[in-house]
């Protein structure tokens, strides 16, 4: 049998002398075009495992995103929280401050009118005693201390005549230290509040720079959201872009596959009618 008439009617043989309908560069072509259907649905495989990564790691990054929105309202209603009991505080404070400077001013009032009244005292005796001095000398004069309390005049611990009874005086000088105390004591408490005030404005800033803090994550987990959203389109658009061409490929895989196969069963009719 010779090859002339083969070819004529469309048969050749191929590198192991088998007999063909196709000639070897169509089918070396379709043997090549097998394996890079191959080749392409392994690398489809991988690009669809790293397809499945991507997503799974994009669905992390939503997790902690959503964790990170989640911690960011969080504190910015501990925020909120602080910023109102500061707010309460400081009500609470000036309240305070307000009921204790109206005190001392009671007590500065009391405090004015005992001064004057003890001047007024002192000036009276004052004027007693050089009243008595002026009078002439009539031998020796007896005096008793009976008159003098009726007149309302007292000789203190230190036998100096005062116009107050010993325990008025005593409960006046009393009123004297417990206002001077009150006094000291109110000094202090303003410098308590004095320094409570700056802590709760350092803390007011502290709040602000956090504040600033959580809007920024807030700002930043929106924009990775964006993000991620973008990759997710990206990704499904090149998943059926691959698709699409992989069915291609199997289109035409299975249209070479069927027309090879007609082929070999022509082959074989033919080989069974010689």
């Amino acid at each position: 049998m010779a090859k002339d008439p083969l070819a004529e009617a469309g048969f050749y043989f191929d590198d192991l002398n088998k007999l063909r309908v196709l000639e070897p560069d169509v089918s070396q072509k379709t043997s090549e075009l097998k394996e890079e259907c191959k080749d392409f649905v392994d690398k489809i495989g991988q690009f669809g495992k790293i397809a499945r990564g991507v997503i799974e790691l994009v669905d992390e990054l939503a997790k902690e995103v959503d964790t990170e929105k989640m911690e960011a309202i969080g504190a910015r209603n501990l925020l909120k929280s602080v910023a109102k009991q500061r707010e309460a505080q400081q009500q609470q404070l000036q309240g305070l401050v307000a009921e204790n400077k109206m005190q001392l001013e009671r007590y500065r009032v009391e405090y004015e009118a005992l001064s004057k009244v003890e001047s007024e005292q002192n000036e009276f005796i004052d004027q007693f005693i050089l009243q008595k001095n002026s009078l002439p000398s009539k031998g020796p004069v007896t005096m008793a201390k009976d008159p003098l309390a009726e007149a309302g005049f007292y000789f203190d611990d230190l036998n100096k005549l005062r116009v107050l009874e010993p325990d008025v005086s005593q409960k006046t000088s009393e009123l004297k230290e417990e206002c001077k105390d009150f006094v000291d004591k109110i000094g202090q408490f303003q410098k308590i509040v004095g320094g409570l005030i700056e802590l709760v404005d350092e803390l007011e800033k502290e709040v602000e720079t956090e504040k600033m803090k959580a809007i920024g994550a807030r700002n930043l987990l929106k924009s990775v959201a964006k993000q991620r959203e973008a990759q997710q389109q990206q990704l499904q658009a090149l998943i059926a872009e691959k698709k699409m061409q992989l069915e291609r490929y199997r289109v035409e895989y299975e249209a070479l596959s069927k027309v090879e196969s007609e082929q070999n069963e022509f082959i074989d009719q033919f080989i069974l009618q010689k």
